[in-house]
């Protein structure tokens, strides 16, 4: 069952594989996705071909192109052939190294000997490629995707990375000494205390499922810069003094949200009414 890969850019800068001819190239690419999870097929020229170019017009062509393909690559170091017991295998060399299978499947075959695992790809003073560049396969092709159908893989991602979910307001829901610092600096004129207790009310009675929220404290945040915006809009001339109009009338400035005396006075305004 072929398997999903990825293919890095370095794929394409590198010169050991730049080496051989493009349809070897292309044929290198299919083999990542025939081995299994061990990195390991059966060496059969036939059955690699019916699995890589099951839609070529003339498969004796096919067959010998494959052919001449494992060749160049085997020639390159980029797989190693081997003989276990009679049977002839292929092994991407270097797979180990840097394929990352997030669930391996049961290797199906042998391994070659241990040698050919890693020492069979040509070095960086060798290639002339650098460390980070070296074109053996795994540097070539990013971790598999997850094995099997596209479904499967996508599968394998929502459970490794599940995204958070909103909850309503909390019952035991309170203004942290940050908040109250960020509110002191950010929304001068307004009743912390007063605008809370409505945030409480109006979160607690909503329903449906905008009620939910993923971030809290953010969305206090937003409540109190609405506050803020509105308190600023009222007309210089209301009832009401606030930050933006009081240096008219000259009064003092007693709002202790641009003083040093923030954090206590919204604990003292908020005793007593949180839940």
């Amino acid at each position: 069952m072929a398997r999903i890969r990825s293919i890095k850019p370095e794929f394409f800068t590198s010169e050991v594989v730049a080496s051989v001819p493009i349809s070897a190239r292309l044929t290198f690419i299919g083999l990542w996705t025939h081995v299994d999870d061990n990195g390991v097929t059966v060496d059969n020229p036939k059955l690699i071909t019916a699995a890589l170019w099951p839609l070529e017009d003339d498969p004796r062509e096919a067959l010998a192109r494959t052919s001449g393909d494992l060749a160049s690559l085997s020639t390159a170091g980029l797989i190693a052939r081997y003989e276990v017991s009679g049977r002839h295998y292929l092994f991407i060399v270097g797979w180990d190294e840097h394929q990352r299978v997030s669930h391996p499947s049961k290797a199906r075959y042998p391994r070659p000997p241990e040698p050919m695992t890693s020492e069979t790809a040509p070095s960086p003073a060798t290639s002339g490629d650098s460390p980070e560049s070296l074109a053996s396969p795994p540097e070539s092709l990013a971790p598999e995707q997850g094995a099997g159908s596209r479904e499967q893989g996508a599968r394998n991602r929502e459970q490794e990375s599940p995204r958070k979910r909103g909850t309503r307001l909390p019952d035991d829901f309170a203004v942290t000494n940050e908040m109250k610092t960020w509110f002191a600096a950010n929304c001068p004129g307004v009743s912390g205390a007063r605008e809370t207790e409505k945030f409480r009310n109006y979160w607690s009675a909503k329903s449906g499922k905008d009620a939910t929220k993923v971030d809290w404290p953010a969305t206090w945040r937003n409540w109190m810069l609405r506050a803020a915006e509105d308190q600023r809009g009222r007309p210089a001339n209301g009832s009401r003094t606030t930050g933006a109009n009081r240096h008219h009338d000259k009064r003092p400035d007693n709002n202790p949200f641009r003083t040093g005396e923030a954090v206590a006075t919204y604990a003292s305004q908020t005793t007593g009414s949180t839940r």
